[in-house]
C-alpha cells in the first residue's frame, strides 16, 4: 500500500511540476486564490515546478527501487536544476544576467559540492581498498 500511494504521490507531484515548469503563467493562473497572493514571479514558479519533479520522480524511485538514497539523489538533483533554471533566467532575460556574478555562491557552488561529496568518498573508498591488497 505504501509503494502504491508513493508512486500515485510521486506521479501526481511529477505532472504538477512539468506544468509549472511548461507553463508558469497558466499555472499561476490556473489554481484558485494564488493569483490573489502577489505577482507572478516565473522563476519562483519554475523553482518551484522543479521541487515537485524532483520530489515525485524521488518517491516513485523509493516505491520501485525500495532505497533511502533516493533524498540524496533529489536534494542534489533539485540544487542542480535550480540552477539551470536561474541559468536559463540569465539567457532568457538580459536584466538577470547581472545576478549571475552574485549566484555563483548560493545557487551554483552549492550543487556542484553535492555532486562532488558522492565522488570524493568513492575516490577515498577505491583509494583505502588498493591499501588493504
Amino acid at each position: 500500500m505504501r509503494r502504491l500511494l508513493a508512486c500515485v504521490l510521486g506521479v501526481g507531484f511529477s505532472a504538477n511540476g512539468l506544468m509549472m515548469l511548461v507553463g508558469p503563467t497558466r499555472r499561476y493562473r490556473s489554481i484558485p486564490g494564488v493569483a490573489e497572493t502577489g505577482a507572478l514571479n516565473d522563476h519562483r514558479v519554475c523553482a518551484i515546478g522543479v521541487a515537485y519533479v524532483v520530489a515525485g520522480v524521488a518517491l516513485v524511485r523509493l516505491a520501485l527501487r525500495h532505497t533511502e538514497q533516493s533524498a540524496a539523489h533529489a536534494g542534489k538533483t533539485f540544487l542542480a536544476l535550480h540552477a539551470a533554471v536561474r541559468r536559463c533566467d540569465s539567457v532568457t532575460r538580459p536584466e538577470h544576467a547581472n545576478q549571475l556574478l552574485a549566484d555563483v555562491a548560493t545557487v551554483f557552488l552549492p550543487p556542484l559540492l553535492a555532486l562532488w561529496i558522492p565522488v570524493a568518498i568513492a575516490l577515498r573508498h577505491n583509494v583505502n581498498e588498493g591499501e588493504e591488497r
